[in-house]
C-alpha cells in the first residue's frame, strides 16, 4: 500500500441540480491529497448535468459520466466499475462532507487496521439539525456486522464509511431495488467477512428532502422482494442458517416500517406477514424483538395481528411518530 493509496469519492447524482454545487465544493475541498471523484449522471433533466461538467471542466479529478436513467443500482454498478481507488467513499448529490471526512475516515482505517472504518453522520432538515452517532464503537468482525445490518443495530448506508475496494467484487445490483440499495450491498459485503471498526467523528452532513424517494411509502411486495434478495444472498454465500433470527428480525422492521407509513387496510392475513407473526413465537426471535423494538413499538405489531384491532394499532403509531418527531427536534439544534 502507497503511503497516500488513491481514494474514488463515488457521487451519483439525479435531478439535483439545487443541491450539487454544495456537493461538489466539499467534495473538490477535501485536504485528502490522492482523491478522485467520479460523478455519475442518471439522466437529469434539471440543470443537474451542466453543473457537473461545469466542475469537471474546472477540476481534473473530476470524471463526469453520463448515462440515460437507469436507477440506482445501475448508477452505483458503474461508478465502482469505473473506480480505481484502493478505497471508496460514497457521497450522495444532495448531502456533503466536512472538508477533512475523507483524510479522516482514512487515517481511521489505517489506525484500527480493517477493511471498513464507520464514522457518524448530521442530519439536516428545514427546521433542525441533528447529530446521528452510530450506536455501538470499536472495532467488530463480520459476523458482528453482519448482525447489525440485519438488526439496524449500524446505520445501513454507504455514505460516512470508507471500503476497502475489494469487498465490491462480485457483488449484484438488482435492478428492480430502489430504495434501501445500501442496505442490500452492505449485507452482500457483510457475508466477505470483513473487519469493521469505528471512529467517533462526523463526516458526513446529510440533507432530507421531502422530494427524496427515500420519503416516500413503498408497498409490502417490494419489503419481501428486499428481504427476499438479502435471504438469497445469504443462502448463496452459505450463511443464512446462521443469522435465522436475524433475518427474521429484518423482515420484521421491514413490516414495521410498512405499518408505519401506510395508509392502507390491514394485510394481517399476508402470507408474509402470517410467517412473520408464527416466526415470533420462537424464543430467539422474540427476544430479539423484545431488544430491538420498544414496548410502544412491539404494541403496534401486536395490534396489527388482527383486522379488528389494526385500527387501535394506527392511532398509536401515529402517538408514537409525534413523540419521535419531538424528540428529534428537541434533541438537535433549530437552524437560526
Amino acid at each position: 500500500m502507497s503511503a497516500t493509496p488513491l481514494i474514488s469519492l463515488i457521487i451519483p447524482a439525479y435531478n439535483v441540480a439545487d443541491y450539487l454545487p454544495q456537493c461538489l465544493d466539499s467534495a473538490v475541498g477535501q485536504t485528502y491529497p490522492h482523491l478522485e471523484i467520479i460523478v455519475i449522471d442518471d439522466g437529469s433533466m434539471d440543470g443537474t448535468t451542466e453543473i457537473i461538467d461545469r466542475y469537471a471542466a474546472q477540476d481534473r479529478r473530476i470524471a463526469a459520466i453520463h448515462q440515460p436513467n437507469a436507477g440506482i443500482m445501475a448508477v452505483r454498478k458503474r461508478a465502482i466499475e469505473a473506480a480505481a481507488g484502493e478505497y471508496l467513499c460514497f457521497l450522495d448529490g444532495d448531502d456533503y462532507l466536512p472538508s477533512e471526512a475523507v483524510e479522516t475516515l482514512y487515517r481511521g482505517i489505517r489506525e484500527l487496521r480493517t477493511d471498513i472504518v464507520c464514522a457518524d453522520e448530521i442530519r439536516i432538515s428545514p427546521d433542525y439539525r441533528a447529530e446521528r452517532p452510530e450506536r455501538w464503537t470499536g472495532t467488530i468482525d463480520g459476523d458482528t456486522f453482519m448482525r447489525y445490518q440485519l438488526t439496524n443495530r449500524m446505520e445501513g448506508y454507504l455514505h460516512a464509511k470508507l471500503y476497502r475496494r475489494s469487498l465490491f467484487d462480485g457483488l449484484r445490483y438488482p435492478a428492480d431495488i430502489s430504495l434501501a440499495e445500501d442496505k442490500l450491498m452492505n449485507i452482500q459485503i457483510a457475508a466477505k467477512g470483513p473487519t469493521v471498526g469505528h471512529i467517533r467523528y462526523t463526516a458526513y452532513y446529510y440533507v432530507k428532502r421531502q422530494s427524496s424517494i427515500s420519503h416516500r411509502t413503498t408497498p409490502i411486495e417490494y419489503n419481501i422482494r428486499l428481504a427476499d434478495y438479502a435471504e438469497t444472498y445469504l443462502r448463496e454465500a452459505g450463511c443464512a442458517d446462521r443469522f435465522r433470527p436475524e433475518l427474521t428480525l429484518m423482515r420484521l422492521k421491514f413490516y414495521w416500517l410498512y405499518i408505519c407509513h401506510s395508509s392502507s387496510p390491514s394485510i394481517a392475513g399476508h402470507p408474509f406477514v402470517a410467517d412473520l407473526y408464527e416466526k415470533l413465537k420462537e424464543p430467539a426471535v422474540r427476544e430479539l424483538a423484545r431488544t430491538n423494538f420498544t414496548a410502544g413499538e412491539r404494541a403496534v405489531i401486536r395490534l396489527h395481528k388482527r383486522p379488528a384491532t389494526a385500527g387501535l394499532g394506527k392511532l398509536l403509531t401515529t402517538v408514537l411518530r409525534i413523540r419521535a418527531s419531538i424528540a428529534k427536534r428537541t434533541g438537535g439544534k433549530k437552524k437560526e
